[in-house]
């Protein structure tokens, strides 16, 4: 099994065949940066998502807050954290509301979504749900579409809610990302350790890099690892055009 080691060698980054139990403890645990799974979607699969795709609203992101062009779908919690670390609630259900209405919309069957919790489900040994605030299920399945690049960035809800935010208790934070469609070359992700911030930290070459846009990638990170898309510049989405070979990065996150 291909293995990725940086400067730090308790920090590395692995190609698995699938998800397992013990991936994931590791993960969660802080002992693993991250798992990749190559093929995690099979080709009709990720045919049938960009397709879907095609048809849902995007828009981009606050340039202050996100300088790179992305484009997505799908609000981000963090998106909407007032004063204080609290939640925007009316703005944040409005659009996780008019989100969901929208996949439904697309008519993605299955939706990959429940693919893919369903599989980490079986993994875990026990059923993934999304978590709820005040018992109503937070909005999962951010669709992205990155060909500039994006800048490391630091994901810890008990960090960015201090004065906690989901009815479940958080003991550990994963992200999880599949790419159903990314170039032959470019496209790879950078993971560094993150006991304090980013900054400070050492620099981890990672996982989730190139693939054919026939075969989907999944990748797993675990809490305490700061994320970057390292795209080079490409064809962007839509409209906008940025010096490059004209391909396409589109990554979906739980």
């Amino acid at each position: 099994m291909p293995r990725t080691t940086a400067l730090d060698p308790l920090f590395t980054a692995v190609d698995a065949p699938s998800f397992t139990d013990r991936y994931l403890a590791t993960l969660a645990a802080g002992t693993l940066a991250a798992v990749r799974v190559p093929g995690f979607l099979d080709e009709a699969a990720c045919a049938a998502a960009l397709a879907a795709a095609a048809r849902l609203p995007t828009a981009d992101y606050d340039a202050s807050r996100v300088p790179t062009p992305i484009v997505r779908f799908g609000p981000a919690l963090n998106d909407y954290r007032g004063p204080g670390g609290r939640l925007q609630a009316a703005r944040y259900w409005r659009d996780a509301e008019a989100a969901r209405a929208a996949w439904q919309r697309a008519g993605m069957r299955p939706g990959p979504i429940a693919v893919c919790l369903a599989r980490l489900g079986c993994a875990w040994g026990t059923a993934v749900a999304a978590a709820t605030i005040d018992g109503r299920q937070v909005f999962g399945g951010t669709l992205r579409e990155i060909n500039a690049g994006a800048l490391v960035h630091y994901d810890d809800i008990n960090r960015e809610f201090p004065a906690g935010l989901f009815d479940q208790q958080v003991l550990a934070q994963l992200a999880f990302n599949v790419w159903v469609s990314a170039p032959e070359s470019g496209g790879t992700s950078t993971g560094v350790t993150a006991g304090s911030p980013p900054t400070n930290s050492t620099a981890t070459p990672t996982v989730t890099g190139a693939r054919r846009s026939s075969t989907a990638s999944a990748s797993m990170s675990g809490r305490g690892s700061a994320t970057r898309c390292c795209s080079t510049p490409r064809t962007s989405t839509r409209s906008r055009r940025t010096p490059g070979a004209g391909s396409r990065s589109r990554s979906s996150s739980a």
